[in-house]
Formats: C-alpha cells, structure tokens, sequence
C-alpha cells in the first residue's frame, strides 16, 4: 500500500500496515541501472535476430509469387537460415574469440542489417538465398559475443 503525501511517498507493510523506508540511493546501485542497460542493449539485438529468423514465414506467399517460385521453396528461406545459424554460431564463437567484443558486435550487426536491405531489393530467389544466408551469419556473429559480453556485464 503506498500513500503519496506532500512531502513524498511512504510505503506500508502490506501485512502489518506499519510505515516501511525506501532503500537509499548509492552509487553501486547506480551501477546496476547502467548495467541492466547494457544488458537490455544485447537482449534487444538477440530480439532481432530472433524474430528475422522467422518473420519471413508470414510472407512466404507473397515472396514465393513475387520470386516464381513455389511456396515450399520460398519456405527453405528460414530453413537455411535457422540451419547456417545453428552450425555457424558455436563454430564463428570460438574463431572469433580473441577479437575485440564492441567493434565485432558492431560489424555483425552490420553485416546483418545490410544482408535484410539487400534481401528487399534482389533480382531473383537465388539472390534472395545468398542474401539470408548472409544475414544469418552475421547473426551468428552476434549472439554468443553478445551473451559472453552480457555475462561479463553481471556482477558475481
């Protein structure tokens, strides 16, 4: 139960009713809200990732038309992608685990972000299938980098 009063708010215990003190403001817990954001940081491009690995699907249709081809083959689109970022993601982890977390977790972003540009505007299926290949990539660049830094991030 809280009641807020001119000069601030005062908590209640829920059972016994009795005033209760708001914690007090130090710096380690300022900490804290600068690390959960960090964290909130690498939680939302795993986000990204995640859902471009399936969005697709609702599409398929209109992209197997568009490309000329059949909606099956359309739906291999996230079977490769969800297949090379399975394989790639343990392998791109442990190969890419001596180079400098922020400017790798930048460029795979990157690379992500262009392979789902360049997968609007290609020619053909073909096209299409190198460009989610590409993306997938990227995003398997960014997961176990971004889970090691966010693990660094919590404090023991």
């Amino acid at each position: 139960m809280t009641y807020i009063g001119f000069s601030g708010v005062f908590v209640y215990h829920p059972l016994t009713l009795t005033p209760m003190s708001y914690p007090k403001i130090s710096s380690s817990s300022l900490e804290v809200v600068e690390l959960n954001y960090r964290i909130l940081i690498f939680a939302l491009g795993t986000f990204a990732i995640g859902t471009d690995a399936f969005m697709i699907a609702g599409i398929l249709p209109s992209i197997a038309h568009d490309a000329g081809v059949t909606v099956a083959t359309a739906g291999q689109l996230v079977t490769a992608f969800a297949v090379v970022y399975a394989l790639s993601s343990p392998i791109l982890g442990a190969l890419t685990a001596n180079i400098p977390r922020k400017g790798l977790l930048v460029w795979s972003l990157v690379i992500f972000a262009i392979s789902n540009g360049i997968s609007a505007i290609v020619p053909s299926f073909g096209w299409l299938f190198l460009s989610r290949i590409t993306a997938a990539l990227g995003s398997s660049l960014y997961t176990p980098n971004a889970m090691a830094v966010a693990a660094s991030l919590v404090p023991e």
